[in-house]
């Protein structure tokens, strides 16, 4: 079995290159430690506050990592992934 990220096309086909751009920025921000930190301070801080950032959070590292928000979004990834051999 050819191993996933020997070829990319495949590996990265389920996403759209909107998505890949948003995950590269992603991970090239989260590389920063300073900036890792200094985020993690400031979503702590407005999280206090009660400020309405849990769709930002959703919207960008939640929906990097996790497959969804219920059983049923995941079991959705899940069979997308598994229709392409990615398991």
């Amino acid at each position: 079995m050819e191993k996933i990220f020997d070829n990319t096309q495949v590996a990265f086909s389920l996403k759209s290159d909107g998505e890949l751009r948003k995950a590269y920025l992603l991970f090239k921000m989260m590389g920063s430690p300073g900036l890792v930190n200094a985020m993690a301070a400031l979503t702590k801080f407005l999280l206090k506050l009660r400020f309405p950032i849990k769709g930002i959070i959703k919207n960008t590292v939640y929906r990097q990592f996790c497959g969804g928000l219920t059983k049923e979004d995941c079991l959705k990834v899940i069979r997308q992934l598994y229709a392409m051999n990615v398991h």
